[in-house]
């Protein structure tokens, strides 16, 4: 019995499944591919698998070298810190695509994969936004519920230390009597009692400069914790005199209320 292979047809059967490998294992991943890259690793183990095809070439694990390759050209994996785990995860994904084939005997069957793929990644996006933050101030802790916002790039103008944002009321109880008088004075009469400051020595306090939509410049008032501790899926990090921008309003964010953590930070 002959079989004929059409080249073109195979070669644009293995392009699309590695195109869709490559995305799928993108969106769990939610790394910023360019189409550019995605379409050169896939054409790439395309005509990798056409030339063991034609050449009967047989090497024992060069299925794997080739699929790191892929990875290398798609996710641009060569950079510092890369340990594989798209390697890993493309090798998953193809076995899972292959499986959906053969269990529902359709090649639509493989669009399964990449949509649960890319839900799960929008979900590790969503977590990974959501983070604990525990701050530190004169003695007291408190931990609070944050949310990173790459939209909140506020810097204090006299260290240029980050800022994030955090509702009063939340934060008031990690401060002595004298400060709260102090903030409290401030959102009832827009009045910064400096003199009352210097006396108390409470040189934690500083003013940030900011712009937002429907309000060209503003001033917020800030005050410097001992420290801040932020831990999230992507890691946990401890920063020292910690600037907290303080507001009267609620930060709504899903439903809790959150500390709008600075978009700088790096965890």
């Amino acid at each position: 019995m002959e079989y004929y292979i059409y080249l073109d047809v195979f070669f644009l059967r293995i392009f699309v499944m590695n195109l869709l490998c490559l995305k799928s294992a993108g969106d769990i991943l939610y790394r910023k591919c360019r189409w550019k890259r995605l379409v050169i690793s896939a054409a790439t183990g395309a005509v990798w698998n056409i030339v063991v095809l034609l050449w009967g070439i047989s090497i024992p694990g060069m299925s794997i070298l080739t699929a790191g390759v892929m990875c290398f050209i798609a996710y641009d994996s060569g950079r510092k810190g890369w340990r594989g785990k798209e390697l890993v995860l493309l090798l998953f994904i193809a076995f899972s695509m292959e499986g959906a084939v053969s269990w529902f005997h359709a090649e639509i069957a493989v669009l399964f994969v990449p949509i649960i793929c890319s839900f799960i990644g929008r979900e590790r996006k969503r977590q990974d936004k959501e983070l604990k933050v525990v701050l530190s101030f004169k003695g007291r802790k408190k931990e609070l519920r944050g949310f990173y916002d790459s939209g909140n790039c506020l810097l204090e103008p006299l260290t240029g230390k980050i800022v994030h944002i955090a509702c009063y009321d939340q934060v008031k109880e990690l401060l002595p009597k004298p400060y709260r008088q102090v903030v409290e004075q401030y959102f009832e009469t827009e009045f910064f009692e400096s003199t009352k400051v210097t006396e108390l020595q409470m040189y934690e306090f500083t003013f940030l400069s900011y712009h937002s939509i429907g309000k060209e410049n503003g001033q917020l008032l800030g005050i410097r914790m001992d420290s801040a501790e932020f831990e999230s899926a992507a890691g946990k990090k401890t920063e020292e005199k910690v600037v907290i921008g303080l507001t009267e309003q609620r930060l709504f964010v899903r439903g809790q209320d959150r500390v709008i953590v600075n978009g700088r930070l790096e965890l």
